[in-house]
């Protein structure tokens, strides 16, 4: 899977919007904001063979959406990424993030 592949997995999901990196103006919840956390890249004779590139993607709702989560649990364990994924509440901003963090 690509960062391309993963924005079209994402473009599934109706009514989140998403991006990678961050958003150019405030952006209502929900959505989905993505970026690359590290790249480790693999040479061989000087030529760049393989690439594992550790990606960080935040599903942001008001509450917890377990329906957009199932939606990309599935596609990644349709696609065969092994991912983790954390929960935070922020009562002042009144959102739930889900965290995934995997490996492209």
């Amino acid at each position: 899977m690509t960062l391309q592949d993963l924005n079209r997995i994402l473009d599934g999901i109706k009514g989140v919007g998403h991006c990678y990196g961050f958003f150019p103006e405030n952006q209502e919840v929900p959505y989905i904001a993505y970026s690359s956390t590290n790249d480790h890249p693999i040479y061989s004779d000087g030529v760049r063979i393989f690439n594992e590139e550790s990606v960080t993607l935040n599903l942001v709702t008001r509450y917890r959406d377990i329906a957009a989560e199932d939606y990309i649990d599935r596609m990644f364990r349709q696609c065969g990424v092994q991912f983790s994924k954390t929960f935070e509440v922020d009562p002042e901003q009144k959102i739930h993030t889900a965290t995934y963090q995997f490996t492209l």
